[in-house]
């Protein structure tokens, strides 16, 4: 669904916000409050807010994505974070995985996860299936 913007009201949001290409760290800081503050308008915000949110989110992963390096990780690490991030004990993956023994020898890279079992994970997780091959 696609929304209209009141294009002078959309106008005067950026020209005082002034969105840029973010260069430095300090930048990239004070951008993050900015979405921070425009997040938790929530259901507040009007649909131009809505667009410059999208804009600040943009300009932010540009930056990190040139500025922070993600270390790779192997399957079974990215397993571990994402249990630990949500505060998951392992043994809510069996019914994923099959068996409280699979789930172990995954967590402990002795197994590898298979292509369907990575589908499954990322459906789970919300995440890229990617991760866990």
């Amino acid at each position: 669904m696609t929304v209209e913007l009141d294009d002078r009201r959309y106008g005067r949001l950026l020209a005082r916000e002034r969105p840029h290409v973010i260069k430095t760290e300090e930048e990239n800081d004070e951008v993050l409050e900015r979405i921070a503050a425009l997040m938790k308008k929530a259901d507040g915000r009007s649909p131009e807010e809505d667009a410059l949110l999208e804009l600040l989110v943009a300009l932010v992963e540009r930056f990190e994505a040139e500025h922070y390096e993600i270390p790779s990780a192997a399957p079974h690490e990215v397993l571990e974070f994402l249990l630990e991030q949500r505060q998951m004990r392992p043994v809510g993956l069996v019914p994923i995985l099959g068996s409280r023994g699979h789930v172990s020898d995954i967590l402990t890279g002795r197994r590898k996860i298979t292509a369907g079992k990575a589908r499954e994970l990322g459906a789970f997780f919300n995440v890229d299936p990617g991760l866990f091959v």
